[in-house]
């Protein structure tokens, strides 16, 4: 505990907890009943809540954390917070957050577990964020039915897994558009609980519409499977360009992945992480579930590569979405139960 720091009552902070300097704990919540029939119309409401603090938590100087009005403010374990930022009463922080300074979060807010929130972000109040989501783009002509079951195994770690069906057939750029709007619509929060990353997966054709969306605000990395470029090398271009995460998962050049024509995207990336082959794969063992369909035009899958892909796909999401728990969403206090697939 650093000088000039005041922890007031009703606080509860963990083991190897850092607190810098002018930081102030504990401070009644900024919470008001408005009753416009008086002449001061705002009566300020008791505050009944603590501040809870988890073991391993640093927070930077000059912040201020209120105490919850009804239920307490939480910050899990291991979460760091940056100088200048403020917390408003009832929120809830999740475990191994990073707060960047001048972070700004209203009352009764719920950030997850492993959520980044960058300088100056301002949260508006009783919003959910949550640690990421994961968008999969299905290959040529095909459905996001044929993405379903790794978008399942997604949702089973507590993650958003959004699958849209691509609507054009062959222009690429568009359905990267399609997808750009998709990643903003997640952080917004418009229908699921805003996110603060996104993951972009793309398989064949899919992978090169992904690749095309992957510089859009707030995309954390990208995933190809067995991914696609056009003739003339549009992905191999914008692969020169990117500056995310990414990783690619093939299989050894066939017909069906035009004789691995994105090839040229494992020099072209700058922040390629892994470049993944799957010996004996087929084009199909990169989809989930596959059908007959591809089967018969790009040869047999087979359960065990199709294991190994999906490894490499959640590893890959683990990595760069960290806040993903193998037993569901971690929340303050214990686990929630995964939901269905959203």
């Amino acid at each position: 505990i650093y000088p000039n720091v005041t922890i007031l009552d009703h606080c509860e902070l963990g083991d190897d907890v850092i607190v810098q300097a002018g930081t102030v704990i504990g401070s009644d919540a900024f919470y008001y009943n408005k009753r416009p029939n008086r002449a001061l119309p705002f009566q300020r409401m008791l505050s009944g809540g603590r501040v809870v603090i988890e073991d391993e938590v640093e927070i930077g100087a000059n912040c201020t954390i209120d105490r919850g009005v009804s239920h307490d403010t939480f910050i899990g374990a291991g979460t760091k917070i940056d100088n200048l930022v403020h917390i408003g009463h009832d929120t809830r922080i999740g475990r191994n957050c990073l707060l960047a300074a001048q972070v700004g979060i209203a009352g009764a807010t719920i950030i997850e577990d492993g959520v980044t929130l960058w300088g100056q972000v301002g949260v508006s109040k009783t919003l959910t964020i949550g640690a990421g989501a994961v968008v999969l783009a299905h290959g040529f002509t095909r459905t996001r039915a044929t993405m379903a079951e790794h978008a399942a195994a997604l949702a089973a770690l507590g993650l958003i897994a959004a699958v849209p069906d691509l609507p054009y057939v062959t222009d690429s750029r568009a359905n990267a558009r399609v997808l750009a709007d998709l990643v903003q619509w997640l952080r917004a929060g418009t229908q699921t609980p805003a996110v603060a990353r996104v993951v972009l997966v793309g398989f064949s054709a899919g992978g090169l519409a992904a690749l095309l969306a992957a510089d859009a605000p707030g995309v954390a990395g990208y995933v190809g499977l067995d991914p696609f470029d056009r003739p003339g090398g549009v992905g191999r271009d914008k692969a020169a360009q990117l500056t995310v995460p990414a990783r690619l998962v093939r299989a050894r050049p066939s017909a069906c992945n035009a004789f691995s024509i994105a090839e040229p995207w494992v020099k072209a990336l700058r922040a390629l992480e892994d470049d993944r082959i799957i010996e004996g794969a087929s084009h199909c063992d990169f989809e989930a579930p596959t059908d007959r369909l591809c089967q018969w035009v790009c040869g047999q899958a087979d359960a065990g590569r199709q294991q190994a892909v999906r490894a490499a796909l959640l590893e890959a999401v683990n990595r760069w979405l960290p806040g993903a728990a193998p037993a569901g969403l971690r929340e303050p206090g214990g686990l929630r139960e995964p939901g269905a697939l959203r």
